[in-house]
């Protein structure tokens, strides 16, 4: 699809965090899976499916996680990282080593910041994930998780 490239341009700097902005961009791509016309009067969930997509939100989570995880493991040259992620020291948290924590923020665009909305997610993935030797292993590893996890 040729809409998807503007749609998702630069997303993790913009990322809508009201639900009428999400839907319409959603319903931007719903309307563009109903072209094929044997498509036409399936569900959503279905044309997605058969077109093998995701949901425009779904892409831009994975888009957070696998930025997160290129400036955590070094990708960019971040000298000052840690005023972007604030790292949880607490050895006594269940799951990986890397668990970050959220700056305290008192403005909306601030809370849904990447370093701050991307925090849940990313401390919820196993330690196989987030230790990935590179990027497409994470990728890989991320996309298995993710798979076995929506189909239990």
């Amino acid at each position: 699809m040729y809409v998807r490239p503007i749609l998702e341009y630069a997303f993790q700097a913009w990322s809508p965090y009201f639900a009428k902005d999400i839907d319409m961009l959603e319903k931007v791509q719903r309307s563009f899976t109903k072209l094929p016309r044997q498509l036409k009067n399936k569900p959503y969930e279905e044309r997605l499916k058969e077109l093998k997509l995701t949901t425009l939100k779904h892409r831009r989570e994975r888009g957070d996680l696998i930025e997160t995880y290129k400036i955590l493991s070094g990708h960019y040259d971040l000298k000052d990282f840690h005023e972007m992620f604030k790292r949880n020291n607490n050895t006594r948290l269940r799951g990986h080593h890397l668990k970050l924590e959220r700056h305290k923020s008192h403005s909306n665009p601030y809370k849904h910041f990447l370093s701050n909305r991307v925090v849940r997610a990313w401390n919820k993935l196993p330690e196989d994930v987030v230790s990935a030797q590179n990027v497409n292993q994470f990728k890989n590893q991320l996309d298995k998780h993710t798979y076995t996890s929506t189909c239990q």
